[in-house]
């Protein structure tokens, strides 16, 4: 009905990450705006492999979850990461999810959420080589002390045999 589409376009529209659809043959059925952005290319989403949004060459990407989801039924989650020729390396989560036709016991479709974590996994290195530093700082903080105090008690007495009377 023309109001089932109307709700299906608004949810995805409204999802805030990359989302598409694939058919069996892994070509894209349907997209949102996200994931037609990301793929900045001149040409559509819908229509194209879902290996070329990725920027695999030469056919399915390597341990591809949409094939295990088609085969398999079931949902995936993976990370991924990519480089184009001409643009920074990215990191991205990508969950599948069978999409079954009532008809059929197997699915026909996969649903592929796409997620850009290339920020998030900056700052969780850049966390990883604060708190390194801060243990570093510590370990230094406690050799300095180990060593400082049985020296105190080497100046002390060094003090005290020079205050003392030279007879004595």
């Amino acid at each position: 009905s023309l109001e089932d589409q109307c709700t299906l376009e608004a949810l995805l529209e409204g999802f805030p990450e990359g989302l598409f659809v694939v058919d069996r043959n892994l070509r894209v059925l349907l997209s949102n705006d996200v994931q037609a952005s990301r793929a900045r290319q001149a040409e559509a989403v819908t229509g194209r492999y879902c290996w070329e949004l990725f920027g695999c060459e030469g056919g399915v990407c390597p341990g591809c979850r949409v094939m295990d989801t088609l085969n398999k039924v079931v949902s995936t989650r993976r990370r991924l990461r990519v480089r184009r020729p001409g643009r920074s390396e990215r990191e991205w989560e990508v969950a599948t999810y069978p999409i079954m036709r009532r008809s059929t016991r197997s699915p026909q479709m996969v649903l592929v959420i796409v997620r850009d974590i290339t920020e998030q996994e900056r700052l969780a290195q850049s966390l990883a080589q604060v708190e390194k530093l801060a243990a570093l700082g510590r370990l230094a903080a406690g050799i300095a002390h180990e060593i400082k105090n049985p020296l105190a008690a080497v100046h002390a007495n060094v003090q005290l045999l020079l205050s003392a009377d030279p007879v004595e």
